[in-house]
């Protein structure tokens, strides 16, 4: 969307997405698929061969990439990706969507599939064959409703890594793969309000340097002010932060590493 150019995340964005393809072509993973989201999402490559995966695809994919829309829906593309990974028609409408639960759930009620809750049962014999890359500048909204959605991943067998592509005016200290800790997932729950984004000063602020303020009504009372660290309540779990593009073929070796032991220990 528009705030990757307003965040000067562009250029690094796709300079990412072909180290992130030439890294899988290497290693010949199966099949890649690439999106594009923003207010729409739209599927740019469908499960390709990644051992077949070409230099002019990597151009024709670039082109499609434009960052003019004005909105970011990542609850849509999480949904989507769900849908295209279990092999039903990609780029469903919500309307669709939630169609295609119900008739899930209702088919799992008469025993027609094993498993439940929506399309989450639909791969509950899977076991993290699917890995995941989301490249954004990381500013996101509805946290509660995609950590809905990151549950559902967990249980249809989909390794998410959230890839931050940050400015660099604050030290780096998430330049490796991190996972969230129960402590801030417990601490942002506690908040009646949702949280909002502080606004940035600058166009080359630091995610690492926002906050995010709520109130706080768990002791009863008067709503009490909560200033924390944006990142503290990040809602992926697993995730990086790139401000040099020379640190991500670091990141991706880690996330390899740890995608194929998570097979192997399935």
């Amino acid at each position: 969307s528009r705030s990757m150019t307003e965040n000067r995340q562009g250029a690094k964005a796709l300079q990412s997405l072909v180290m992130i393809l030439r890294a899988l072509h290497r290693l010949d993973v199966g099949e890649l698929s690439v999106m594009r989201f923003g207010a729409e999402t739209e599927l740019v490559l469908s499960n390709s061969s990644s051992a077949s995966f070409t230099d002019a695809q990597g151009s024709a994919i670039l082109e499609r990439f434009s960052f003019a829309q004005n909105s970011t829906n990542l609850a849509a593309l999480l949904a989507n990706i769900t849908y295209s990974l279990l092999g039903a028609s990609p780029m469903l409408s919500e309307a669709a969507l939630a169609t295609a639960s119900e008739t899930y759930d209702r088919a799992a009620r008469a025993g027609v599939v094993q498993g439940g809750g929506g399309a989450a049962g639909a791969a509950g014999h899977r076991h993290h064959h699917d890995l995941v890359f989301i490249l954004s500048d990381g500013r996101l909204n509805d946290r509660d409703g995609l950590r809905r959605h990151i549950a559902e991943y967990n249980s249809q067998g989909i390794f998410v890594v959230f890839v931050i592509l940050d400015n660099a005016s604050a030290p780096s200290s998430s330049s490796s793969l991190s996972s969230s800790s129960s402590s801030s997932s417990s601490s942002s729950s506690s908040s009646s309000s949702a949280a909002a984004l502080k606004p940035s000063t600058s166009a080359s602020q630091s995610i690492l340097e926002l906050s995010s303020v709520a109130f706080d009504t768990s002791a009863g009372g008067m709503p009490k002010v909560v200033v924390r660290s944006y990142m503290d309540s990040f809602p992926f779990p697993y995730y990086c932060v790139i401000q040099n593009i020379e640190q991500l073929p670091l990141v991706m070796s880690a996330v390899i590493t740890q995608w194929f032991e998570l097979l192997q220990n399935k």
